[in-house]
């Protein structure tokens, strides 16, 4: 049996991070055009960082509710949504 040292397992973290932010910036724009569609790259990941942080924050962790989380937030803080 092998073991990951701690630097491994966290390179493999960041790795999975990235990808699932890179997924959810195509996601996004594609699901919330009107709410996306003027954020620059850097905007997005910021919100989506946020987003992963809150979630776990909450004990949310899946990448699926996790999305409907940040969903959720857009939907929230764009004009007529829960919040307006």
């Amino acid at each position: 049996m092998f073991r990951l040292a701690k630097e491994q397992m966290a390179a493999f973290s960041a790795a999975a991070r990235k990808d699932f932010e890179d997924r959810m910036v195509l996601h996004l724009h594609e699901r919330l055009p009107e709410r996306c569609g003027a954020m620059s790259e850097a905007t997005m990941r910021g919100l989506i960082q946020d987003g992963i942080a809150k979630a776990a924050s909450q004990g949310i962790t899946s990448e699926r509710a996790v999305c409907a989380h940040i969903e959720a937030m857009l939907g929230d803080a764009a004009p007529g949504g829960a919040n307006a």
